[in-house]
């Protein structure tokens, strides 16, 4: 009899634990559990996190001498599985110092995405990374991503 009351109390325990933390990250509102209880089940809620009512993603260009621009795949650059690409592409981890740092990352990216396409044999004089956003769409990812429902802004430009 105790051993299954214990075995069901840690389940509960747990389900009260994950369930406070995709409160928390559903709506904002605080479980009363400390911190440290409900970390790792804030992690597991990662796909949650970052949800949006819009799409985005950022465009990347090289300028070569004549005056042109010309996309750039850097997906040979980051190898890896979606989540982690997305982590990547976006910087995420420099977000929290601010805007101004954040910015400052992706013009050492631009950077250093500059120098790999010049050793590719790429004839660049400059690199501008653009970050595009457009509403979300029951047809698809892409559907709506076209020049009258996108927003373009430039994050930055290197030469």
């Amino acid at each position: 009899m105790p051993r299954r009351f214990l075995q069901q109390a840690i389940v509960l325990a747990y389900l009260a634990v994950t369930g406070g933390a995709l409160i928390f990250t559903m709506l904002k509102v605080e479980f009363p559990f400390p911190e440290w209880v409900t970390h790792w089940s804030y992690g597991m809620m990662a796909p949650y996190q970052g949800d949006t009512s819009w799409n985005a993603e950022f465009l990347y260009q090289g300028q070569r001498p004549d005056g042109t621009w010309e996309a750039i795949d850097i997906d040979h650059y980051l190898p890896y599985m979606f989540a982690e690409q997305n982590v990547r592409t976006y910087l995420r981890v420099y977000s929290r110092y601010g805007d101004l740092e954040h910015r400052k990352k992706f013009l050492e990216f631009a950077l250093l995405l500059l120098d790999r396409e010049r050793a590719r044999g790429k004839d660049y004089v400059s690199v501008r990374i653009f970050f595009d956003q457009w509403e979300r769409s029951p047809a698809g990812y892409s559907y709506l991503h076209t020049p009258v429902f996108t927003t373009r802004e430039l994050v930055t430009q290197a030469q």
